[in-house]
């Protein structure tokens, strides 16, 4: 299956009235908190031994039982006696990060993308909350970044002496799997994966109605008058949860853009028309244009703000005169064929090129695996932890699969060379740059470079503080 023959079996699930009426008993859907889940899992199934096998095996590090107890009671200790000013009251808006990225172009603070931007918006008091697993915690961020760990231990231990959960919502979460795994065999899918779903669909069965009681309670006494949610609409983890308990109260939702769409953003027809669906995803998404606008086909309301993060960041890059480097977007475990078309093109390459090959943030802690795959191409520098828009405002060529970065290239006028595979295939429009297989053909391509023009406002509108101005205004959020 192709990922766009994914994206229309998930669809397909979306229109069976058997899958899609299954409820929790306080009306929340079970389908959408588990939709992208059932997706990730089946691209991970199809794809795996060509596009997402890993360069190399990550070492599992070698702990004490003693020694992770602890760290697991400290760690409880800690979230419950250092609560973080997300006790108090008065924030007009709650901002929900999943980010735990260090961000070199803002001096090496954790920041999320949604945090800098709802952050200018000038004369309003805005909660910034942090969902970090709970393991990584630096011991300096202790806090806001609690506020998901907390809240799920609260539950936890509240499921510990009170179950939480009915019969019903047992037997709905069976019937939900059953239903699925009906259609997987209509087209000879492998169900296994749906063991995974309905393990974890489980595990959160058990905290769910707690976790509902206490965000609620959280969200009566804050009073905010918007949430902003960093991937709300993908459903997982808590996202789902987080967004059915402020619009239940009337709080306005919203999500930012900050990567290219995909299913988590097109659903059916039937799913669309459920009034209580609505609940689960935010009131509003701003996007980066036009095109992201109307490629969107979900509940709420889009408005197109543009890239602040974007703009800001080239704003406060000094310009340079650009050198002859080929920067490459790697695509975390989407990575491996472009590995190997960057060190056979390294060998084309006059003396005087190089290769910029810049890391995806979910790769930097496997940059030695890279360093061993490019031992033999003294050309090729690799980037982990650096502002990836340095290198973008100064390379020759931009090389990638379907990253962002891509269509951020064009902000610059420079046309992207994109690796023709299932992925670039569904996310990257054919009318984008230039297509190519083999490094010898981006060779080619590169030695018979045009200049593309591109409507950029289709991708960017330009201008956010005035569009973010009269959003807020129009919405009624500050």
């Amino acid at each position: 299956m192709k990922v766009s023959e994914i994206n229309e079996f998930i669809k397909g699930l979306d229109n069976n009235p058997s899958i899609i009426g299954i409820k929790f008993d306080d009306g929340f859907l079970v389908w959408p908190r588990i939709r992208y889940r059932v997706f990730q899992l089946l691209l991970e199934n199809s794809f795996h031994q060509e596009f997402i096998e890993p360069v190399t095996e990550s070492k599992k590090s070698e702990k004490s039982i003693p020694k992770i107890l602890f760290k697991k009671l400290s760690l409880h200790y800690k979230l419950f006696s250092k609560k973080g000013n997300w006790k108090d009251k008065n924030y007009d808006g709650l901002c929900f990060n999943g980010s735990k990225i260090v961000r070199p172009e803002f001096d090496n603070k954790i920041i999320g993308k949604s945090n800098l931007i709802i952050n200018k918006i000038p004369n309003i008091k805005i909660l910034n909350i942090y969902n970090f697993d709970n393991s990584n915690h630096n011991e300096t961020f202790y806090g806001n970044h609690a506020f998901i760990d907390n809240i799920i231990y609260q539950a936890r231990i509240k499921a510990f002496f009170n179950k939480g959960f009915s019969q019903s919502e047992v037997d709905a979460t069976s019937k939900l799997i059953e239903c699925i795994k009906i259609e997987f065999s209509k087209n000879n899918l492998d169900n296994t994966v749906l063991e995974t779903v309905n393990k974890e669909l489980l595990k959160y069965l058990h905290i769910h109605s707690h976790l509902r009681k206490i965000i609620t309670r959280i969200f009566k006494k804050l009073q905010p008058k918007f949430i902003v949610a960093e991937d709300g609409n993908y459903g997982g983890g808590l996202s789902s949860l987080i967004l059915f308990c402020a619009n239940k109260l009337g709080i306005k939702t919203i999500e930012l853009q900050h990567g290219v769409f995909d299913v988590a953003f097109d659903y059916g027809s039937l799913l669309l028309s459920d009034k209580q669906f609505k609940n689960q995803k935010t009131d509003l998404l701003f996007t980066f244009g036009k095109y992201w606008s109307d490629w969107v086909n979900y509940p709420g309301k889009c408005y197109e703000l543009g890239s602040i993060y974007l703009e800001e960041s080239l704003s406060s890059i000094e310009e340079k005169e650009e050198h002859n480097s080929v920067l490459f977007i790697s695509q975390g475990d989407h990575t491996k064929k472009l590995i190997e078309v960057a060190s056979e093109l390294s060998k084309s390459l006059d003396k005087d090129f190089k290769i910029i090959y810049k890391l995806h943030p979910a790769e930097f802690k496997k940059a030695e695996a890279y360093t061993i795959a490019f031992a033999n191409n003294k050309n090729i520098e690799i980037v982990g932890k650096a502002n990836v828009y340095e290198y973008l405002k100064k390379a020759t060529f931009v090389v990638g699969s379907f990253s962002t970065v891509l269509f951020e290239g064009l902000f610059l006028n420079k046309a992207p060379y994109i690796y023709r595979d299932i992925f670039s295939e569904y996310y990257i429009p054919e009318n984008i740059g230039f297509r190519f297989s083999t490094a010898t053909e981006l060779k080619s391509l590169m030695d018979n470079q045009k200049h593309v023009s591109q409507d950029l406002s289709i991708y960017w509108v330009k201008d956010w503080k005035k569009n973010l101005e009269e959003i807020g205004l129009k919405e009624k959020l500050w």
